[in-house]
């Protein structure tokens, strides 16, 4: 099975169902395989490694597109995460946003508030993290293997968020470095393509947005 992308200047490439966007941006150039952040397939911002599985109109982003901004503010959600876990093990991350356009949270178990000393010492780790240059890894995995990861990792709050994915949905893992955490995407392809970042402030949430859960500490930031 084959489909066709319409590519901006209306130009069309037919592709095998299951080609990813990096793909169709290694036949086009290596340069632009090399700086593309994200893509756009029918209107839906897509991963660069996510197998395509029908056609319509199809767009590449780099850094110089503004649309880039949700691809690289949506890593550095995970590279939040990922440093506060570097700085406080014990710290269980729950989930970020879903709307990227202006910034980024997570949401973490954490036994006190944050101060603006630990926003400092977070914003330096990710700068560490940044400079580190990992690549993002999309996973598909079963729901048993989804459970078995975070079961391993001592992480109850994405036991309980996996509970949340209808059966049938496909589940995916995104892994940068030393992190992993369950995530749709879409992701820049390495961490290094994450320019500014500066996180904004904290508070106090609860847990899906319920207060007979329990409460936890959320941290806001942006990325450019």
């Amino acid at each position: 099975m084959t489909i066709v992308l319409t590519l901006p200047d209306g130009s069309e490439r037919t592709v095998p169902a299951g080609t990813t966007a990096l793909e169709v941006a290694q036949s086009i150039g290596p340069r632009l395989a090399q700086d593309a952040v994200g893509a756009e397939l029918a209107g839906r911002r897509v991963d660069l490694r996510e197998p395509l599985t029908g056609g319509g109109s199809f767009k590449l982003f780099t850094t110089r597109n503004a649309e880039a901004g949700d691809f690289v503010r949506h890593s550095a959600e995970h590279v939040l995460a990922d440093a506060v876990t570097r700085l406080w093990p014990q710290a269980l991350y729950d989930a970020g946003r879903k709307d990227h356009s202006e910034k980024f949270q997570y949401d973490f178990r954490f036994e006190r508030a944050f101060t603006p000393d630990d926003l400092a010492a977070i914003e330096a780790k990710m700068r560490e993290i940044i400079a580190e240059d990992a690549p993002f890894e999309r996973l598909e995995v079963s729901r048993d293997e989804a459970f078995g990861i975070f079961r391993e990792r001592g992480n109850e709050l994405k036991l309980l968020r996996l509970q949340d994915i209808p059966d049938g949905d496909t589940i995916t893992l995104y892994r940068h470095g030393r992190f992993l955490d369950l995530c749709r995407g879409p992701h820049l392809q390495r961490a290094g393509q994450i320019g500014a970042v500066k996180l904004l402030e904290s508070s106090g949430v609860y847990f899906k947005g319920d207060e007979a859960n329990e409460k936890l500490q959320r941290v806001y930031g942006t990325a450019f």
